[in-house]
């Protein structure tokens, strides 16, 4: 049997109001998610254990098998190992999002996705 995992992480985004109040989820055309969704098991899982930085690194940790508590490393090690980049134990990955800000608010979480 053959398995297809689609994990829609980050796709309901937040509301926006030229849209009105929707997300971007909500007022997408979606043929082939629809037709996947008729056609096959539709579920959902809890994938952070509460207390567990509710993170898309951590879930997908524990998608893939692993205790997101005693295994996780954080998401700048992940994605160093799909980037081929092999950590020794003393190192450390991070990862970061530049941001803009502008009056004091953080206006975009990833500087307009430079």
């Amino acid at each position: 049997m053959k398995y297809v995992v689609v994990i829609m992480d980050g796709a309901t985004g937040w509301p926006v109001p030229e849209l009105g109040s929707r997300t971007c989820l909500q007022t997408a055309h979606t043929p082939n998610l629809d037709a996947l969704a008729r056609i096959g098991t539709v579920g959902m899982a809890q994938t952070v254990p509460v207390g567990t930085e509710p993170s898309s690194a951590a879930a997908c940790t524990s998608i893939l098998g692993y205790d997101p508590i005693a295994d996780y490393v954080g998401r700048g090690a992940i994605e160093a190992a799909s980037m081929g980049i092999d950590l020794a134990a003393d190192e450390v990955a991070l990862r970061l999002n530049t941001v803009t800000i502008e009056d004091g608010v953080m206006a975009s979480y990833a500087a307009g996705h430079i």
